[in-house]
C-alpha cells in the first residue's frame, strides 16, 4: 500500500511540475506577432557569453538582419494556425560561427513553412566563436519544445531541426550527440529529449574534409540519425562538407534526399535567384516535407 501511495504522490508531484512550468512560460512578444523565449530562463546558463555588446543590424520586416555577439540566446516562434498540434523545426542560421544571418537564413524560412503548417523557431544562439555555447544553446532549444509543447501547439514527435552553412554544423553536431551531458540537469526542461526527428541542410560547413571523411563530431548512424534533406552548389567552397555527410548517410542506410545544384555559390539563404537553378531548393524541401506528412502543400498561398 505504502508504494502505490509513494507512485501517487511522485505522479501528482510531476504532474504539478509540468503544469506549474507550463504557465511560467514568459515572452516577449513583437510586433509581427512573432515571440521570443530566452532560452535559460529560470535557470543559469553554462558557459559564456560574448565579450563585447550585441550588435544587430538590417531591416527584419525584409528578412535581412544580421547579428553578433550574442551573449543571452533565444529562440524567436513563428506558430501555425492549427487546432491540433503542429510539426516544427528549429532554425540554426549560419554565420561561420562569427556571427548570424539571422534574417535570411532563419526569418525568412520559418515564413515561409508556417504557410504551410509548420512552425519554426529561429535560434539565436552565442556568437562569435563560442562553438560550445552554440551546441549547449542548440540542445536547449529542442528540449525546450519538448518541455513546453502543448502550450506552443507543437507535437513533440515531430520536432526536427535546419541549418545554414555552420548552422548546418550544429544541426549535424546537435543530432549526432544527442545523448551526451554537455550542461548540468537543473530544470525540468533539461529531462526532455535533444533529438531532432529530421534534418534540413542548407550549404552545410565543417563536417568533412577533402578526402571526404566525416569529421569526429558528427558520427552518423542508421539507428539514431533522422531523415535528412540536403541542399548545395557545386561551385560552393563548402561542396565538400555537405557531399561527405550525405555520402555517410547514405552508407549507414540512413533516409537522404540531396540536391547539389551545379551554381550559386554561398550563403544566399532564401534570396530571390531568379537566374540560377537553384532558386528551387525550398520548392523541393517543401516537396520532402509533404511526402513525410510534415507540411501541407494544400495549404499554398494563392499567387
Amino acid at each position: 500500500m505504502k508504494k502505490y501511495i509513494a507512485f501517487f504522490a511522485f505522479l501528482m508531484g510531476t504532474i504539478f511540475c509540468l503544469f506549474a512550468a507550463e504557465n511560467k512560460l514568459k515572452g516577449e512578444i513583437l510586433k509581427d506577432g512573432s515571440k521570443v523565449f530566452k532560452l535559460w530562463q529560470g535557470r543559469d546558463m553554462p558557459g559564456v557569453g560574448a565579450k563585447a555588446p550585441i550588435k544587430i543590424w538590417g531591416d527584419d520586416k525584409k528578412d535581412d538582419l544580421s547579428i553578433t555577439n550574442v551573449s543571452i540566446p533565444d529562440i524567436r516562434f513563428f506558430k501555425a494556425e492549427s487546432k491540433t498540434p503542429t510539426p516544427a523545426v528549429v532554425i540554426a542560421p549560419g554565420g561561420a560561427y562569427g556571427g548570424l544571418a539571422y534574417g535570411k537564413e532563419g526569418t525568412a524560412l520559418a515564413k515561409l513553412l508556417v504557410k504551410y503548417g509548420m512552425s519554426a523557431f529561429v535560434l539565436k544562439y552565442r556568437v562569435p566563436q563560442n562553438r560550445e555555447g552554440a551546441y549547449q544553446d542548440a540542445q536547449r532549444a529542442l528540449r525546450f519544445v519538448r518541455a513546453h509543447a502543448k502550450s506552443l501547439n507543437i507535437d513533440p514527435t515531430r520536432l526536427g531541426m535546419a541549418g545554414f552553412s555552420a548552422g548546418g554544423h550544429l544541426t549535424c553536431r546537435t543530432s549526432s550527440n544527442f545523448k551526451d551531458e554537455i550542461y548540468p540537469h537543473k530544470d525540468f526542461i533539461d529531462k526532455f529529449s535533444s533529438k531532432p526527428d529530421f534534418l534540413i541542410l542548407i550549404y552545410p560547413a565543417y563536417t568533412g574534409n577533402d578526402e571526404l571523411v566525416l569529421q569526429p563530431d558528427v558520427p552518423v548512424s542508421a539507428e539514431t540519425t533522422p531523415p535528412c534533406f540536403i541542399a548545395q552548389t557545386m561551385d560552393d567552397g563548402h561542396l565538400k562538407d555537405g557531399l561527405t555527410y550525405f555520402l555517410a548517410l547514405k552508407k549507414a542506410g540512413v533516409k537522404v534526399e540531396a540536391h547539389f545544384y551545379e551554381e550559386g555559390g554561398h550563403g544566399y539563404g532564401m534570396r530571390d535567384r531568379q537566374h540560377l537553378p537553384m532558386r528551387t531548393w525550398d520548392e523541393l524541401l517543401l516537396n520532402w516535407l509533404a511526402s513525410r506528412k510534415l507540411v501541407n502543400l494544400e495549404d499554398a498561398p494563392q499567387k
